[in-house]
């Protein structure tokens, strides 16, 4: 298979030539033998994926990338959303820049699903840790009505709070701004205004646990309610839905993956369209339509990359062996891969795609054994993490975030949770601080995450008096 035209497309992308594929770095140990793949068998798996049909048709990629707005491409695929969401434009041009900016709000729809998650179960620990602690820190009057409301559970006896109690019984209109407004975004019966409240970074609502008069400071108590993430999520479905369904064909893959993702029936898409529907994932870890399926599902539909490798003991186990095995065994699959996808490295080995598929395997591993043991999936999420964003180009402030190519935005919110299961929340926050300058509502993750962070050093740094 012959990669042709891949130094214009190499320099189009904003990577420099840098050889052979980056390789996960080898296990320091004396392993028995470990099954590895061959060349024939990635070829065979690799068949129809998007990376082996772009080497196959580099015409097709070259002429996604050259249409009006095309270099919104090359933004998405260094993971800079803000810059392809500008370059697609307000009222894309080209059918190329329609479909992109449909990939732009599905990649914002898996980041803000990922941080819905986090905030809930984040939030609920805080609160379950301040019942432990009941003696040792403040309660605000807010708080057992807001700790019943998150739970899930009936409200407390009394009669005060009455817009909070309302909320209960589904009225949110007494609720202060931003809480009311978002909750009518949530609800679906919001205005532009309303929509505009729930891309912000403040906490909902604030209870007031004490103050300091002679230290002239407030104690303070920011809650985040995860329904406005959630309805973002749905928000930009929508969205992605609408781009991708005029485009027939072409937007098929985008369609399917928000309806899925959703828990919708896709809409039919028709056969028009003049982009080969492969194309939709360009960028992905997932190679194709049936991996991609699966991920967008949940698991529900098709089948992953993971779950078709002919390995033995492959995505076995929980334990610290077992995942031994596995590194050993992802660090040997670059090479394969790389002949799967190529006859000649070219755009393949430069746009580092065997290391896109690594990553994706050991991130579905990571998210499989993270009940079991949250110590062994930081070990596999780690290993897939991208050390250096931007390496391969891409936005400074991308960088800094920790975005790359290799490490989107969902998948960091992922590994913060990996490192708050594994007992450490700073390392959590850590990660999606960066991640609010760009989506400013993971501040709702932000914060429980900090205050957990800050509940787990009292005794340690007499910070037990500010919470």
């Amino acid at each position: 298979m012959q990669l042709r035209r891949a130094a214009p497309l190499v320099l189009a992308l904003g990577v420099s030539a840098c050889g052979a594929p980056t390789e996960p770095a080898a296990v320091a140990t004396s392993p028995p033998a470990t099954p590895t793949l061959s060349a024939e068998q990635a070829r065979t798996l690799l068949a129809d994926s998007w990376m082996a049909r772009a080497g196959a048709d580099d015409g097709a990629l070259a002429a996604l990338l050259d249409a009006s707005g095309g270099d919104g491409w090359i933004a998405l695929f260094h993971g800079d959303l803000r810059g392809a969401d500008r370059e697609f434009g307000v009222v894309p041009a080209s059918d190329s820049a329609r479909l992109g900016k449909a990939r732009v709000h599905l990649e914002r729809a898996a980041a803000y699903d990922a941080a819905a998650a986090l905030c809930r179960e984040a939030g609920i620990a805080l609160f379950d840790w301040r019942d432990e602690h009941r003696e040792t820190v403040r309660t605000g009057p807010l708080e057992p009505l807001l700790a019943a409301f998150l739970r899930g559970q009936d409200p407390p006896p009394g009669d005060d709070h009455s817009a909070i109690r309302a909320l209960f019984a589904g009225d949110s209109s007494q609720l202060p701004d931003p809480w009311r407004a978002r909750r009518a975004f949530v609800n679906g019966s919001g205005d532009a205004a309303d929509a505009a409240a729930a891309q912000t970074a403040a906490p909902d609502v604030v209870d007031v646990l004490g103050r300091d008069d002679e230290a002239g400071v407030t104690f303070e108590l920011p809650f985040d309610d995860p329904a406005r993430l959630g309805a973002l999520v749905r928000a930009e479905l929508a969205a992605a839905v609408a781009l991708a369904e005029p485009l027939g064909a072409a937007g098929g893959p985008i369609v399917a993956a928000a309806s899925a993702f959703g828990g919708l029936d896709a809409p039919p898409t028709g056969d028009g369209g003049s982009i080969p529907a492969w194309l939709a994932l360009f960028g992905a870890p997932q190679p194709d339509l049936d991996a991609w399926l699966h991920r967008w599902s949940r698991g529900a539909a098709g089948r992953s990359f993971g779950d078709r490798l002919p390995l033995d003991g492959w995505g076995q186990g929980t334990g610290s062996d077992d995942v031994d095995r596995i590194l050993r065994m992802a660090a040997g699959l670059g090479t394969p891969l790389l002949a799967g996808l190529a006859d000649e490295p070219g755009l393949a080995a430069e746009l580092e795609l065997p290391q896109l598929l690594v990553d994706g395997l050991l991130r579905e591993q990571m998210n499989r054994v993270l009940g079991a043991s949250p110590a062994q999936a930081r070990r596999l999420g780690e290993r897939s993490l991208d050390a250096t964003p931007g390496s391969l180009g891409g936005s400074p402030d991308g960088g800094r975030a920790g975005v790359s190519h290799r490490n989107d935005r969902a998948f960091l919110l992922s590994l913060a949770r990996v490192y708050w299961k594994a007992g450490q929340p700073d390392d959590a926050v850590r990660l999606v601080h960066p991640l609010t300058s760009d989506l400013p509502p993971l501040a709702s993750v932000e914060r429980p995450l900090a205050q957990l962070g800050a509940a787990s050093t009292v005794g340690q740094r007499g910070e037990t008096n500010q919470l």
